[in-house]
């Protein structure tokens, strides 16, 4: 999904900033059930502990770009994981198409 953002550079039809920001509160209760089950099955401490700095760091990531969203719907200049991307006017009513 991300190289056909990055080659279009514009979000496809299906989706949308709203969208976006929805899935990532969805990736982020996955990323909480990993951890319980990462806390719950994994006994080795080493191990355990690499996994929650894994699951720590991609929800904070996730968390990150969830909120760099909701100043890109007013501003209209967006990035997802330093992917650039362009807003069409029908997507966003604040935009203008240039």
């Amino acid at each position: 999904m991300i190289p056909e953002i990055a080659n279009v550079d514009s979000l496809p039809d299906w989706i949308s900033p709203e969208v976006v920001q929805n899935l990532s509160v969805v990736v982020l209760v996955i990323l909480g059930i990993l951890l319980f089950l990462v806390l719950r099955f994994i006994s080795k401490v080493m191990i355990r502990f690499t996994f929650i700095v894994i699951i720590i760091a991609l929800a904070f990531g996730v968390w990150t770009e969830r909120s760099d969203l909701s100043g890109c719907i007013s501003t209209c200049s967006c990035e997802i994981f330093g992917q650039k991307i362009y807003i069409p006017e029908g997507k966003n009513p604040f935009c203008e198409e240039s």
